[in-house]
């Protein structure tokens, strides 16, 4: 929505238009401690709209007043603080994702879920292993997914891992061990190329090259550009939903967003 510089990327009528897309079709299940956004950042993105004017596409849209619209955030920025405390009060377990879900399936008949990070989840296992506490909530999950006929997406970020060469991780590298890969029905990567994915691969090949004793030779070349984004199915159950492969986006950090060089050649 907005550049790196704080410039707005979006006419009002585009950020309009985005707000009753994503109000028509997502519903926010939030818990205390998973909310990274600042506060009242939905008030402050108003007010940037509301400042920014595009040269030749007028003042703002009919029926938008921006005053209004001020006011019944802050407002509604209220009832959520209060319903915040409440929830607060609650563990963020994946019993209170599900029984938030729940309750979105029959108020708003939802047909997909997004768990988002699972790592900010509270384990409350007992007596169990972080392997067996892996298998019973993944098969929790996907017997609730079976019971509503929701999708549940997992977003899970990858272990420390010592001796990283800056290449993708593998749904084996998820804390759990391999119930992850086991269990899913299609496991996704996303691996942004970062200049810590890049210095970490320097790192590897020296190492190596000092084990080795070798001295000189070729500069090493790092097969991947910075911000180069790698999208990887590593597994695919049901093969009429997609099968293995890899695909490989471009992260325009100026506009926040991807773009896919084999249709906008050039660019980079």
């Amino acid at each position: 929505m907005f550049s790196s510089q704080g410039i707005p990327l979006l006419t009002p009528e585009e950020f309009r238009e985005a707000l009753h897309w994503v109000d028509d079709h997502f519903v926010l299940i939030r818990h205390a401690d998973m909310a990274d956004e600042p506060a009242g950042a939905v008030t402050e993105a108003l007010a940037a709209i509301g400042r920014a004017r595009v040269p030749g596409r007028g003042d703002l849209p009919q029926g938008m007043d921006l005053d209004n619209d001020l006011v019944r955030v802050e407002e509604a920025d209220d009832d959520l603080a209060m319903q915040e405390l409440e929830e607060a009060r609650q563990p963020c377990t994946i019993d209170w994702v599900l029984a938030k879900a729940t309750q979105a399936v029959y108020r708003y008949g939802i047909r997909g879920l997004v768990i988002d990070p699972y790592n900010e989840l509270e384990q409350r296992r007992g007596a169990q292993t972080e392997t067996e506490y892996v298998s019973a909530m993944l098969g929790k999950v996907k017997r609730w997914a079976q019971r509503y006929l929701v999708h549940v997406w997992l977003v899970a970020h990858p272990k420390s891992m010592e001796e990283w060469d800056g290449g993708p991780p593998t749904m084996y590298d998820i804390s759990g061990s391999a119930h992850w890969y086991n269990k899913a029905d299609m496991g996704l990567v996303v691996h942004r190329y970062t200049r810590v994915a890049i210095d970490a691969a320097l790192r590897r090949r020296q190492a190596a090259t000092g084990r080795s004793g070798g001295r000189g030779g070729k500069p090493f070349q790092i097969p991947w550009r910075e911000n180069e984004t790698l999208i990887k199915v590593l597994k695919a159950r049901n093969k009429t939903s997609g099968t293995q492969g890899d695909y490989t986006l471009e992260y325009d950090k100026e506009q926040c967003r991807f773009r896919d060089p084999r249709v906008e050649p050039g660019r980079y």
